[in-house]
């Protein structure tokens, strides 16, 4: 495994990385606005001439809803092996690292399908979902503090 050049010694970091990563919803959802305001065709980068994209939102969201739930299950199945040798704040850290990465895989789906449609209904609407995937995976000091 890679060495950290500067590891992680303090709860507080692990809960300011965890915030950026919530917060990179956000950022997906602003930058889709704004690009809608400024330069994005009324149809997204596809183009009109696309194919019609009306199921994609739907299956999209459904796979986004999917993939926080995957996250969890993923969280539960490889906690006892990242807890086996002794929960330090390194092990607590990639275990929220991983967790949360699963659950913002839907904003990312929701970036890309606003970039690819423009629409910002269903775009948005899986922001939201990866938002509150990773909330509910946000790490509370209490937890990072106890030992196992």
């Amino acid at each position: 495994m890679v060495q950290q050049a500067r590891p992680v010694t303090s709860p507080v970091q692990v809960q300011l990385i965890a915030v950026a990563v919530c917060f990179s919803n956000v950022i997906y959802a602003v930058v889709l606005v704004l690009l809608r305001l400024s330069s994005m065709p009324e149809g997204g980068f596809l183009g009109e001439d696309a194919p019609p994209t009306l199921l994609l939102g739907p299956v999209l969201l459904i796979a986004g809803v999917t993939l926080v739930a995957v996250s969890f299950l993923v969280r539960r199945a490889i906690t006892p092996a990242v807890f086996r040798g002794g929960a330090d704040l390194a092990a607590k850290t990639r275990l929220i690292l991983i967790s949360m990465a699963i659950a913002d895989a839907a904003g990312v789906l929701g970036l890309v399908m606003g970039l690819v449609t423009g629409d910002l209904a269903w775009a948005l609407t899986l922001c939201a979902v990866g938002l509150a995937g990773a909330i509910l995976h946000f790490p509370t000091r209490v937890w990072l503090e106890e030992e196992v």
